[in-house]
Parts: C-alpha cells; structure tokens; sequence
C-alpha cells in the first residue's frame, strides 16, 4: 500500500502525495552514502590533522602556558585588586546578561538564560590568547596583562562550579 502525505492545503485534491516505493526509494538513496570520501578523510585527519593536534597540545599550548605565567607578575595584580575585580564583574555579569536578555526575547525563562551564560563565560584560554596579544603588540601594560590573566583564570575555575550546581540543582531535580 502507499504512504501518503499532504503538505499545503488542505482542500481535498491538493498537497504532495509519495508512494511507500519514493520514500523507501530516499532511504535508500542515503544509505548509498560515499565511503571513499568517508576514509579518504579519515586517512587526511590521521595523516595531517593529527600530528599537528598532537605537536600542539603535547608541546606548544603547554608552552604558552609557562609563557603566560611567567609573563604575569602577581605584585601588580595585589597592586590593582580592585581592578581585577572589576574584569571579573564584567566578565560575568557580561556574558550571563546577555544570554538572560536574548533568552528572554526568545520567550526562554531567565533561569535557562542565566544557566546559559554561566556555561559560556568560561573563555580562559581565550583571554589569555587575546592578552597576550595585546601585551605583545603594545595595547596593554603589564599591569593590565596581570589583572586580565587573574580575572580568565578566576572565570574559568568558578563558572563550571556554579554551573553544575545549577544544572544539577534546578534542571535535574525530579
């Protein structure tokens, strides 16, 4: 027998019928999917992607790492603590009000838009890259370097905390 489905109007003699035989016909039709593309590109990743993934998180993001830090001179984060604090502020406060206010003019409640926020304000790796090339290329001081590491890192240890003490605490309660 045929499968039929209407699309459209829905006065009688108008829409879209496919017979059972169509619709089989596209499954197969996906099915049939390429599988050489499918392991010429694995084969790419393992030869190409690979080694430089595994040469970059095994030896150079280590690197800028101990870069970062040796590059942080903590006097001058207890020098300008307010200044930090300030960063932090911003950085979360930032982050989860947007994500309230766009949730909200989706029609999302404001919890969903808060716990949202909290899981995209982790961005440590972020803003060290972004200070350190602003350090680098003459934009900030030391100083402001200094507060901006302090505040990534305090971002990226405190926002997965809190974020799943509210996921566990208000989505997944029964």
């Amino acid at each position: 027998s045929s499968l039929f489905v209407t699309s459209g109007n829905r006065r009688e003699g108008e829409g879209q019928v496919f017979s059972t035989a169509k619709c089989l016909g596209k499954l197969r039709e996906i099915r049939e999917i390429k599988y050489k593309e499918i392991v010429s590109a694995i084969i790419i990743y393992l030869a190409f992607i690979l080694p430089f993934h595994i040469i970059a998180f095994g030896f150079l993001i280590p690197l800028f790492f101990v870069w970062i830090g040796l590059n942080t001179d903590f006097s001058l984060i207890f020098k300008n603590f307010v200044f930090t604090l300030v960063f932090v502020f911003l950085a979360f406060f930032g982050i989860v009000g947007g994500t309230v206010i766009g949730a909200r003019l989706t029609g999302s409640s404001f919890k969903k838009g808060f716990v949202l926020g909290l899981g995209l304000t982790p961005k440590g790796d972020i803003g060290f890259v972004l200070a350190a090339l602003a350090l680098k290329s003459g934009i900030i001081s030391y100083e402001l370097f200094s507060s901006l590491v302090l505040m990534a890192v305090i971002v990226t240890v405190i926002s997965p905390i809190m974020f799943r003490n509210l996921v566990k605490n208000y989505f997944l309660r029964k």
